[in-house]
């Protein structure tokens, strides 16, 4: 069936039908739906309850109280979906934090229309991110696009893994959560893995679990990446001296060696298309002896100094 109307409720996925060439197609995003520039331009169909221009702990204390009130994060515009009457809609079932979960669409869609056809994704690795690719290219009519990214995506991983193979593992964090701490889950370990790295604490394929600041502490990693989930760059940086403040900072080796880093987070907790760049830029970040800023030049990453 050639969709011809869709309605992303996932960065994600909208990153993934423009990389496709089916975004014209698009008619309806979400709230955070932003890259490309031309997602901008399309209706938003969703918003959130939660003030994202608040602290991270306040963002957390939110979200802690719309869920045990048993309230939704996020609210469809039903009145615009009717407007818009897509005949797609592509949501996820990985997190009922980070974006509108699956049974929320569902509902709302049962509610409204019962010709709309609902699709969700899901990844805990970056296999599943390659196959979420190849499975809505096939869906939207575009399989042979999406073959063809998926093989572009799988020469570049293999480019990095090759030449990161014999090198010293390096022990990595990757922060996406700052209050409370929550290291990257899922595929980002997985990433700091063929980037030459390992993922201190946090196992890959595994949901983010709340940590204490003491076990960042503790295992000393070499290289700190911040990155939290929704952030972009300059807000992450507004919120470096939390951790600062905190006890033992100076102490971590990756402190002392100004080998902290803050990117965007579109390179790392949208598992689509770009999370190859994230990839790269994780390459660079922890072998610049290999790469040196090959990959982190002209992209959104910040190297903090001592001094900052």
């Amino acid at each position: 069936m050639a969709f011809s109307r869709i309605a992303s409720l996932l960065p994600t996925a909208t990153e993934i039908l423009f990389a496709l060439g089916v975004g014209e197609r698009v008619v309806a995003v979400t709230h955070e739906c932003d890259y490309p520039a031309e997602a901008n331009t399309k209706t938003k169909i969703l918003d959130t309850l939660v003030d994202s221009r608040k602290s991270s702990k306040e963002i957390d204390t939110q979200v802690a109280s719309l869920v045990s009130n048993g309230q939704s994060i996020y609210k469809i515009d039903g009145n615009l979906f009717r407007s818009l009457a897509p005949d797609l809609v592509i949501t996820q079932t990985q997190c009922r934090v980070c974006a509108v979960y699956y049974d929320e669409v569902q509902q709302t869609i049962e509610d409204i229309s019962s010709s709309t056809k609902v699709v969700a994704i899901e990844a805990n690795g970056i296999e599943d991110i390659l196959d979420n690719i190849m499975h809505l290219g096939g869906i939207v009519g575009a399989k042979a696009k999406a073959k063809e990214l998926v093989g572009r995506i799988r020469m570049r991983i293999e480019f990095i893994s090759s030449a990161t193979k014999n090198a010293k593992k390096v022990s990595t964090c990757f922060v996406e959560w700052i209050d409370p701490i929550y290291l990257g889950g899922h595929w980002v370990p997985e990433m700091i893995e063929v980037a030459g790295g390992f993922q201190l604490i946090q196992q890959k394929w595994k949901p983010s679990v709340p940590r204490l600041w003491e076990q960042i502490v503790e295992a000393a990693p070499e290289v700190l990446v911040i990155c939290p989930c929704s952030y972009k760059m300059q807000k992450t940086l507004q919120e470096i001296p939390l951790l600062q403040a905190k006890e033992g900072w100076s102490s971590i080796p990756a402190v002392k060696n100004s080998r902290v880093f803050v990117s965007d987070e579109g390179y790392f907790s949208r598992n689509g298309p770009r999370f190859i760049d994230g990839l790269e830029i994780l390459a660079s970040i922890i072998h610049p002896e290999i790469f040196g800023d090959r990959f982190t030049r002209g992209r959104e990453v910040f190297q903090l100094s001592n001094a900052y």
